[in-house]
């Protein structure tokens, strides 16, 4: 089976997302940019404290890595629109980022761009306009 198709078949919740973030972001400096190193915390956060096994822990193992990959490569990439839901930090390899960024990037399909499993720009912002005009924070 396609990954991308796992992964947009594969629920995860905005607070398992945000939680993930959190993870990362206490990792040493050092392993914030070394796969191996995240992939290893996000396990453990995935069974010892959320009690996922087999599959179902490996699909959500995959959901969270491409999502968090794919909304990291939309900072990367520079969108004008991500500017505002992201705060500016110093420390190398974090990127304070607020809520609503983690709401639509735990929901929104990933898609295939430049062979890689990404957000469709137009479609996330789109989205994340919305929730935010429902919230009233837009």
């Amino acid at each position: 089976m396609d990954f991308i198709k796992t992964v947009n078949e594969t629920t995860l919740e905005p607070k398992q997302l945000i939680e993930a973030n959190r993870v990362h972001s206490e990792l040493p400096e050092e392993d914030r940019s070394d796969m191996a190193a995240y992939t290893i915390a996000f396990i453990k956060l995935v069974r010892e404290e959320w009690g996922y096994e087999g599959s179902e822990a490996q699909d959500l193992l995959l959901a969270i890595n491409s999502r968090m990959e794919a909304l990291s490569q939309l900072m990367v990439d520079g969108h004008r629109e991500v500017k505002g839901w992201v705060l500016d930090n110093s420390e190398e390899g974090m990127v304070f980022a607020k809520e609503e960024l983690f709401l639509v990037a735990a929901e929104e399909p990933l898609v295939r761009i430049d062979e890689q499993a990404r957000f469709d720009p137009n479609s996330f912002f789109q989205r994340l306009l919305k929730i935010t005009e429902q919230e009233g924070q837009a």
